[in-house]
């Protein structure tokens, strides 16, 4: 069984880039092969600091000229046989959705053993709130979904808590809630990426000093914490 990981929210500014690279640098420090696609086309982070590691570009758009240009993701999952990790941008839920219906992904994914999961980060927003329960209802169970209270954002999260839509979706279809943690350090988690870095060349660059390299030591041994508690990085073609 292979899986293919999908990090988006429809909104953006919710922290879905800070979790990609979270991701990358736990699978890396796990030495677990993934290959990773960045689909924002726009604001390419992911693959600025990663295509030193081979991170792939792929687009999910629309638009009927773009109607092939995800095939890759699934694609490389069915022939290289290891995770795939995908960064949505902002806008392409529609676009993704599209996607797996018109090329009856749910199907082929039946064939060949691939499981989807969509990581879908919360900010606390009643906006971030009212999306979750969309996503939940669009993929009505036959997609994973899998939640992050970004603690990055908020630490108030009253409106995921107390919102009873929600909580009936998210118990009818089995939701992981993950605690993400902030990245202290605004100014610097920037620097990050305007440097181009990964986390992991991030935690030992002399640029950023003692104090700021521990910063994201610390916050790739709790974001490593708050990962492992979803077991969904084991499958493997042999599963």
């Amino acid at each position: 069984m292979t899986r293919i990981h999908y990090c988006g929210n429809p909104a953006g500014g919710v922290g879905k880039t800070t979790l990609c690279m979270a991701a990358i640098a736990y699978l890396q420090r796990r030495e677990i092969p993934c290959i990773i696609f960045d689909c924002d086309k726009d604001k390419p982070d992911i693959y600025r600091a990663h295509k030193h590691i081979g991170c792939r570009r792929a687009i999910l758009s629309e638009a009927e000229r773009f109607e092939n240009a995800a095939n890759a993701i699934f694609e490389a999952a069915v022939e290289e046989q290891k995770p795939v990790l995908v960064n949505l941008a902002a806008s392409s839920f529609t676009a993704m959705c599209s996607w797996i219906e018109n090329a009856d992904l749910l199907l082929l994914a039946a064939e060949y053993r691939i499981t989807f999961t969509y990581w879908f980060v919360l900010d606390g927003t009643p906006s971030s709130t009212t999306l979750l329960k969309r996503v939940l209802k669009q993929f009505d169970g036959n997609i994973e979904v899998i939640a992050l209270k970004n603690h990055g954002k908020t630490s108030d999260w009253h409106l995921v808590d107390e919102d009873v839509e929600l909580v009936d979706l998210v118990a009818r279809y089995a939701v992981p809630l993950v605690n993400f943690p902030k990245f202290h350090g605004e100014a610097q988690r920037q620097e990050i990426l305007d440097k181009r870095l990964s986390l992991i060349k991030a935690a030992n660059h002399t640029d950023f000093g003692i104090i700021g390299r521990q910063r994201v030591k610390k916050f790739l041994r709790e974001s490593g914490e708050a990962l492992d508690t979803v077991d969904v990085w084991g499958d493997t073609a042999d599963a």
